[in-house]
């Protein structure tokens, strides 16, 4: 159970970061259809990161996820 918690975390987070490639125009993604700048492009890679950090103390077990 706790792998599957920490894969659907770790995917959130991955989701985060298309608005960062959206944002800096790493990729196009015509499913995000509203414009987006960079400052909320880093916003999301802020986000993100922090997603797949709660994801990997998942993963490892950590007690103490709920820090990040």
């Amino acid at each position: 159970m706790r792998w599957l918690t920490a894969g659907i975390v770790a995917v959130h987070g991955a989701i985060h970061l298309m608005g960062l490639a959206k944002a800096f125009g790493y990729a196009e993604l015509p499913q995000l259809t509203q414009p987006i700048s960079r400052g909320m492009g880093v916003a999301g890679l802020t986000a993100g990161a922090m997603v797949v950090a709660s994801a990997v103390m998942v993963a490892i077990g950590s007690r103490h996820t709920w820090w990040v």
